[in-house]
């Protein structure tokens, strides 16, 4: 897999900077040794760790920008969702999240929501706990009050998608306005695995 294989990679250089590191040593004028402050292999260490910081929080993107692509001019969640407004909106303290992407629709007519979240080491699965009860909340709102015969079909083939540490909330898609109940919701529905196919894909399993 490709996330794996990354920090294996990252894991080795790691590992393998860290045998060489060491305290280095100077001579002062008079001969006398003094331990320096600089230590390139321990500063490859922090590069590498640094590097692999963003290589992990650039997986956000990613899935963002190839979401974005598949789906075209009917990738219509296009209003962003600050860090600070996820607890607000989604129900997901901001303790629990490491970085963040989510957007809705500017209009009510569509319902369309990407939500793409990297936890907290080890709270992934507290995450996908929170946006499935968001899903739940969504979805009898909806069936209480459609605004759009599209919307609850389209609520109710959302789906919750975790992969380790990262969570997304997929409710994307062109869906015809002129499709029968039963067509609709077998199209949402193929709608949204389209989304989840490729978040798999970017991220490698």
């Amino acid at each position: 897999m490709k996330l794996k294989a990354i920090f294996a990679l990252t894991l080795a250089a790691l590992m393998t900077a860290s045998a060489f590191a060491g305290c280095t040593q100077k001579e002062d004028s008079n001969g006398n040794s003094s331990s320096g402050s600089s230590n390139p292999a321990s500063d490859l260490v922090s590069d590498v760790a640094s590097g692999a910081d963003k290589l992990k929080t650039g997986l956000l993107s990613s899935v963002h920008t190839a979401l974005k692509e598949l789906y075209g001019e009917a990738y219509v969640a296009n209003m962003a969702v600050e860090k600070d407004q996820i607890e607000n909106v989604f129900g997901v303290p901001s303790d629990l999240v490491r970085d963040v992407i989510a957007e809705t629709p500017l209009m009510n007519v569509h319902v369309d929501t990407f939500v793409g979240i990297e936890a907290v080491e080890g709270k992934g699965e507290e995450v996908e706990k929170l946006m499935n009860a968001y899903r739940d909340k969504l979805v009898k709102e909806k069936e209480e009050f459609p605004y759009l015969p599209v919307h609850l079909p389209k609520t109710r083939a959302s789906q919750v998608v975790r992969v380790d540490d990262y969570v997304f909330f997929v409710m994307l898609g062109d869906i015809p306005d002129d499709l029968e109940e039963d067509q609709m919701e077998a199209k949402t529905k193929e709608e949204v695995q389209r989304g989840v196919d490729k978040i798999h894909e970017v991220l490698g399993k």
